[in-house]
């Protein structure tokens, strides 16, 4: 599940920022300690912010970004939770 939900966030900021986005994803989760198989999913919230401060520069961009990237995660993980 994790990957899938990095595979969105990788979507979205590739989306706005381009090719590059995959790879500030990437290190960012580096950066936190984690790979993308073991990376905890609570800690969502820190990396969109830490891959949009990186990669957009433009305030109220970055703002609607994060709230879409994490309005995204949640329907995921809100569908997920149905079969359950």
């Amino acid at each position: 599940m994790a990957s899938d939900q990095i595979e969105t966030i990788k979507f979205e900021i590739t989306k706005v920022i381009g090719p590059i986005g995959r790879f500030i994803v990437e290190k960012q989760i580096k950066a936190m300690g984690f790979d993308e198989e073991n990376f905890p999913m609570d800690m969502a919230p820190e990396l969109i912010d830490r891959v949009i401060d990186i990669g957009v520069y433009d305030k109220q961009m970055s703002k609607n970004l994060k709230q879409r990237m994490r309005n995204a995660l949640k329907v995921q993980v809100d569908h997920s939770d149905v079969g359950s």
